[in-house]
């Protein structure tokens, strides 16, 4: 064998017994890494750090004997090209599927764009709602404050309904007095008519006015009985001088005056009734036309109340509908604020994650895209080394030296596999990467 453990310098004797392989492409045996890990976080070489956080420090390997036949050196030259080939096809694998993960990573900014967009518009949507919204409390506030003033007029057209009705309940009253009043006259008159001693009709009972005509014609009829009185009296004079002439006696000229006299004064009381009834018929005529003016002007009053009272009653109905009509226009409103609301915190929180997921996925890209700068620099090496290499085995092919330049195929090997390892792990990476990368270009609606 021609390894040799890099802690204690003893050579591995036999390929059967597997060794322990770093990143770094040093290889030991495992009883001395082991205690050297417990102390150490370095590679005992070259003093690369060691990432104790994770699982497998290093790599189990097997080493292959090699002899000094050209026939080995051909084999160890065809597996070396092998690999390198496969890695620069790895290689090339891995720099598609990292501009395939670039190109995804754009689309996926593409539409985070059009989701901030779309948040844009919605915030837009949610202002303008808030503004109808604000605008419906508004129109429903001066509907309710058009309801109160509607309610108040109502009250208060109630409350002069009620003193129109009081104000009708006392003409009613006053027209009661009067019409009792018009009954005491009546009462009056037709006692004045006894007192006179009008003449009966042939049933033997007097006649009753009940109309202003009918005092009329009775004051007419009364101008007429005073006239014949007058009559009556000047020819009683003239009688009473004719007697005088004719009588030498006083007893006879006192027995006609004693005889005059009640006549007089029944003429006297006759026009004194006649005045007071003539007055009573005015004052009553008067009072009748004034109540029945105030009738009328009540009656119309009252109509206008009514039909007052009826428009407001309308307007009322249709105000209490723009009411209910607003009312449920704002429930569907509050519902809709509620929902939008819903939706905009939905839409934030997932916001929130997928900006957290793009973030996390920033920081795997740019690690991967430092293992493939590093891998890409580790790959240009190992070419380099391959280079020398094959110089150094067609150099020194027959030269003493070819145990060096075995060492230092075993060297590149060990690279190679190295090499792979970070292959797979960056393979690994890719893969999570894209899993997330699914995740963040997944649709936010």
């Amino acid at each position: 064998m021609r390894a040799a453990c890099g802690i204690c310098l003893e050579k591995f004797e036999s390929s059967a017994s597997p060794v322990a392989l770093f990143r770094c492409g040093h290889v030991f045996d495992f009883v001395c890494i082991d205690h050297f890990l417990e102390v150490g976080s370095k590679c005992p070489t070259c003093s690369k750090i060691i990432d104790k956080t994770k699982k497998n420090h290093y790599l189990r390997i097997q080493l292959s004997d090699v002899d000094g036949s050209g026939s080995s050196k051909a084999v160890v030259r065809s597996e070396l090209k092998k690999n390198l080939m496969e890695s620069n096809h790895k290689v090339i694998a891995l720099q598609t599927e990292l501009s395939n993960t670039k190109d995804k990573l754009n689309q996926a900014r593409t539409d985070h764009e059009k989701a901030l967009t779309q948040v844009r518009d919605n915030k837009d949507m949610v202002k303008t709602i808030t503004e109808s919204l604000e605008s419906l409390k508004t129109d429903c506030q001066q509907a309710t404050d058009a309801r109160d003033n509607c309610l108040m007029e109502l009250k208060s057209v109630k409350l002069c309904n009620q003193a129109l009705i009081n104000e009708l309940k006392e003409s009613q009253k006053s027209y009661t007095s009067v019409h009792k009043e018009l009954q005491s006259l009546r009462s009056k008159k037709d006692r004045c008519s006894t007192c006179e001693k009008k003449p009966m009709n042939s049933n033997g009972s007097a006649q009753v006015l009940d109309s202003q005509a009918d005092y009329r014609s009775k004051y007419l009829d009364l101008q007429k009985q005073h006239s014949d009185l007058l009559k009556k009296e000047q020819i009683l004079e003239k009688k009473f001088v004719e007697l005088t002439v004719s009588t030498n006696g006083p007893n006879a000229v006192l027995h006609g005056i004693a005889d005059q006299v009640p006549y007089r004064q029944q003429v006297n009381d006759s026009k004194a009734r006649e005045s007071r009834l003539l007055i009573d018929i005015s004052r009553l005529k008067q009072s009748k036309d004034k109540m029945y003016k105030e009738k009328r002007a009540f009656q119309d009053k009252y109509n206008a109340t009514n039909i007052q009272l009826k428009e407001m009653q309308v307007h009322k109905d249709s105000l209490l509908a723009e009411i209910k009509v607003l009312q449920d226009k704002l429930k569907v409103s509050d519902e809709s604020g509620a929902l939008l609301q819903q939706v905009k915190q939905d839409w934030q929180d997932e916001n929130r994650s997928t900006k957290e997921k793009l973030k996390v996925s920033l920081d795997n890209i740019k690690r991967l895209q430092e293992l493939n700068q590093k891998y890409t620099s580790e790959i240009l090496a190992l070419r380099q080394k391959m280079i020398i290499l094959e110089q150094m085995v067609e150099a020194f092919q027959e030269n003493e030296l070819f145990i060096l330049v075995s060492k230092e195929l075993d060297d590149s090997q060990s690279m190679l596999e190295s090499a792979k390892i970070t292959n797979n792990d960056l393979t690994s990476e890719i893969i999570a990467l894209k899993e997330k990368l699914a995740i963040a270009t997944r649709s936010w609606f």
